[in-house]
């Protein structure tokens, strides 16, 4: 394959292109080279057109020494700077801006939120300076780190009303989950500055956590019963060293182990896991049900063999009902090639990313699964490109079909 069989998507087009199965294959140590960081980066400032305008102040009354003092000059940056220079504005509180810089980078941000650039949503999307149409777009973004962002921003959080939070989130777990967290936020942070706004936010964090418990997957409805009980019982949220908090679990790739949460995925298994001692399995009851922690360790750990079906056994963990222990399984790269398959129609985020990011799942899943398993991200696209890119140039080939 040489670099222009895989194309990054034209902004234009609204379909993600993605090669033919045919034109992929993986060249021989001798053809391959892998581009190094700097190349890799000046490929993407393509996707984004920024420049920087110096131009003379009238209001001063200073008159320029020379014609050239007087000219507009616009030089144009890569967008690597372009977005620190954004990462530094959005850090900016409300009372740090002038009345016109405030007015002006509330017309810039919100107009960012049409960017065809990913990357860009991404840093608007955290902005407090939005208002709700750009809110309601990014909420919608195909971007999953967008939408993310647009829902651990608590700024945004009353200009989207709360029905539209419950449908735009519906099938997306991590979303769902940081309203959650930015509704039960804001609620803290009205009962400690603004009492009129208490009760309208402790409705809305009550509104989302009730529909949450609806919800399919059992790591939102853990979560959801967590903000009920904070509710009820007026605890503030867990501060940002407490290990089990949502964001800290994500981080680490698990969700928070409780006894609630172990009866949520009984309740959604369709097997139970338990361990024996071979010598003692006779006698009646004599196991360890495994927890969820243990069943993740075990989804990480447990080797291939043919003993006793162990490809049968990560089957069934590959259909369990917590996310962070089938992407476990997804990102496993020493799994048969047929195995990959399981997740042609997986839709969570962090499974889909896991399997997209496994190149020897990429050999084995059609051009329409990749398709699909993107669903229109170009942030996940991106990710996916990137692995290509660095077996089929890299120094060292990855996994044959034998």
């Amino acid at each position: 394959m040489n670099k222009d069989n895989l194309a990054r998507p034209n902004q234009n087009e609204e379909k993600i292109s993605w090669p033919d199965d045919e034109e992929i294959f993986w060249p021989d140590d001798e053809e391959c080279f892998f581009p190094d960081e700097e190349t890799v980066k000046e490929e993407l400032d393509a996707m984004i057109g920024f420049s920087i305008v110096c131009r003379p102040m009238q209001s001063n009354g200073l008159k320029a020494d020379d014609d050239a003092d007087a000219e507009t000059v616009i030089v144009p940056i890569s967008r690597t700077l372009a977005l620190n220079l954004l990462d530094e504005t959005k850090r900016m509180k409300k009372l740090e801006w002038s009345a016109d810089q405030l007015e002006a980078a509330v017309a810039f941000f919100n107009l960012l939120a049409d960017s065809y650039d990913p990357d860009c949503r991404f840093r608007i999307a955290t902005s407090p300076l939005l208002r709700k149409e750009a809110a309601l777009k990014l909420l919608k973004d195909p971007a999953h780190d967008v939408r993310k962002a647009l829902a651990q921003n608590v700024h945004a959080q009353a200009l989207v009303p709360v029905e539209e939070r419950l449908i735009l989130s519906e099938k997306d777990v991590d979303v769902r989950s940081a309203l959650l967290e930015s509704a039960l936020k804001n609620w803290e942070y009205a009962s400690k500055q603004n009492e009129e706004l208490v009760e309208s936010y402790r409705q809305e964090a009550q509104i989302l956590a009730a529909e949450s418990l609806r919800h399919d997957s059992p790591n939102v409805c853990d979560f959801a019963a967590d903000v009920l009980e904070k509710l009820e019982k007026n605890v503030p949220v867990t501060t940002t060293n407490d290990t089990s908090s949502w964001s800290t679990q994500f981080c680490w790739g698990v969700h928070k182990q409780s006894a609630r949460f172990e009866k949520l995925l009984a309740d959604r298994s369709r097997w139970a896991f338990s361990l024996i001692e071979d010598h003692a399995y006779e006698d009646e009851g004599v196991e360890l049900p495994l927890p969820y922690r243990a069943l993740k360790k075990l989804a990480d750990t447990l080797a291939v063999s043919d003993f006793r079906d162990t490809v049968g056994l990560l089957e069934r963990l590959a259909c369990h009902p917590d996310r962070f222990i089938r992407a476990a399984i997804a990102r496993r790269d020493d799994l048969p090639f047929e195995f990959y398959e399981l997740f042609k129609a997986e839709t969570d985020y962090v499974v889909r990313k896991a399997l997209l990011l496994n190149a020897k799942a990429l050999q084995v899943l059609s051009t329409e699964d990749i398709e699909k398993l993107i669903d229109g991200d170009l942030l996940l696209y991106r990710d996916a490109y990137c692995i290509i890119q660095k077996f089929s140039y890299g120094k060292s080939r990855p996994y044959v079909h034998s």
